[in-house]
């Protein structure tokens, strides 16, 4: 670079003495010729080929993003075969980061490949950050640093968090005590005594706002977008469900002929419809925004609920061909009625048996992924899967089982109850099942038995009527017996 600089220095002299411009044939010495002025010409074609680079990915940040990320992977080959040629001793961070196999020379594709795994992706995040470090040179510390942080902004980072990991949040330290899709757990260090709960939404923000939890910054999968279709086949099952227990709709077509139905059906699944695009962004676009998907899904419920459910079994009249069959899950076994019980029974040679007097299949929940594929797949069919059945003995209608259901005296901790959360083992302290908070105090027996102070929450009634009570393992008394001995 210094004989670089030396030969624009002598350039720069020798034509402001002679006061016109210098060539290779006036007044250089031999040394001049053969040597410098060749040396000189090959850095000036160099530096030529460093301002159309900078030109090029100058522009790229002026795309929209999905072009950007159209155009990522050509321009970090080429940035990275820039350094094969230039700072080979920059190609150490990517071998430091695990890529040796772009270390040499690379291309799109590869850039590409490497892109679409997460942990590729993040390895090659963090190497352009160290090659941007380690750089002595204005090109590569500039776009070392614009490739790290427009591979930051293009691919979706969250925490991943372990057990016993270090968070900061704010400038507090804090040690991950137990986590799941909801909830984290989080041990103060300076204050043992105290921990801390956040939800799951809450830590993330926080962590990722905090420079020092950068370590545990991941790139993660990009989810699929759902189509419109697989939003339809995956929600109308449980619209359904839902528009069993709505009393309007079913007082409706109890008492109201089918146009009044039809009206109270189209209402209540407008209802039903807001209630799951407050939890599913999917849904409410397809719901919103597709012309033919509010229409489809009013029928397909009306059909599945107005129209199938009153024709008589015992009329010959055969029901309107159907692409769409509903399983329902009974225990260990996925069972079908009516016509879909008979295309499963010619689908797969099932045997058809009466049961309430309807015809009826079933199968093994095991077998449930295998069926869905022949029946999708190889026939096209729609399938509908409800895991938790409404009326499993189609004797007691929808809303005679909800009314029963509200009869049942709902589960009450006791003193003493044992049960286990998030991995660790819990005795129930006190119940305030009749105070306004209607809380109860879990006592961690985990670690009973161990040096220390006892570990205390306190959680909602509901939320400890998710999990079943652990029973008391009792001893058999001829298993305590001892053994008789033989002979």
């Amino acid at each position: 670079m210094c004989f670089q600089f030396l030969c624009c220095d002598f350039r720069a002299v020798a034509e402001a003495e002679c006061h016109f411009p210098v060539d290779a044939d006036h007044f250089l010495t031999a040394t001049d010729k053969e040597v410098f002025y060749p040396q000189y010409l090959e850095y000036l074609e160099h530096r030529e080929e460093i301002r159309q680079k900078n030109a090029v990915l100058d522009a790229a940040l002026a795309l929209p993003i999905a072009e950007r990320r159209a155009t990522l992977a050509p321009r970090i080959a080429d940035f990275l075969n820039g350094l094969n040629e230039d700072a080979r001793y920059l190609n150490a961070k990517l071998i430091e980061n695990g890529l040796e196999e772009i270390a040499d020379v690379t291309n799109a594709e590869q850039i590409e490949a490497i892109l679409a795994d997460p942990l590729q992706t993040q390895k090659l995040t963090d190497a352009m950050k160290g090659i941007a470090g380690a750089s002595s040179g204005v090109f590569e510390r500039k776009h070392g640093y614009r490739f790290h942080e427009e591979l930051t902004a293009l691919f979706e980072r969250r925490p991943v968090y372990n057990l016993g990991g270090k968070v900061y949040v704010g400038s507090k330290e804090y040690e991950v005590l137990s986590f799941d899709e909801s909830t984290v757990r989080l041990f103060d260090t300076e204050f043992p005594l105290l921990n801390k709960e956040l939800s799951r939404a809450e830590l993330d923000r926080k962590v990722a706002e905090n420079p020092q939890n950068e370590h545990l910054m991941m790139v993660v999968a990009e989810q699929p977008k759902q189509t419109a279709r697989d939003v339809f086949d995956e929600y109308s099952p449980l619209v359904v469900g839902k528009i069993l227990f709505d009393e309007a709709y079913m007082n409706a077509r109890a008492n109201s002929d089918e146009q009044n139905s039809r009206t109270e059906c189209e209402a209540a699944v407008e209802r039903i419809a807001l209630e799951i695009s407050m939890e599913n962004t999917d849904f409410l676009r397809a719901y919103s925004d597709e012309p033919w998907f509010k229409q489809k899904l009013i029928a397909h419920v009306f059909q599945k609920t107005y129209t199938a459910l009153a024709v008589d079994p015992t009329e010959s009249t055969a029901p309107e061909p159907s692409n769409s069959i509903q399983l329902i899950q009974n225990g260990g076994l996925f069972e079908a009625y009516g016509d879909d019980a008979r295309i499963l029974a010619e689908v797969f040679g099932f045997t058809v048996i009466q049961k309430n007097n309807r015809d009826m299949v079933g199968f093994p929940s095991s077998q449930l992924d295998e069926n869905l594929d022949v029946l999708v797949n190889d026939h096209g069919y729609t399938v509908g899967v409800d895991h938790e059945p409404l009326t499993p003995d189609y004797t007691t209608s929808p809303r005679e089982m909800y009314e029963q259901s509200l009869d049942e005296e709902p589960y009450t901790p006791q003193i003493g109850d044992k049960h286990s959360i998030d991995g660790r083992m819990f005795e129930v302290d006190s119940v305030s099942a009749d105070s306004p908070w209607r809380s109860v105090s879990l006592r961690d027996i985990t670690f009973d038995g161990v040096a220390g102070f006892p570990i205390f929450r306190r959680e909602s009634l509901d939320f400890i009527r998710q999990y079943e009570p652990i029973a008391e393992q009792t001893a058999d008394p001829e298993a305590l017996a001892p053994a008789k001995p033989v002979g």
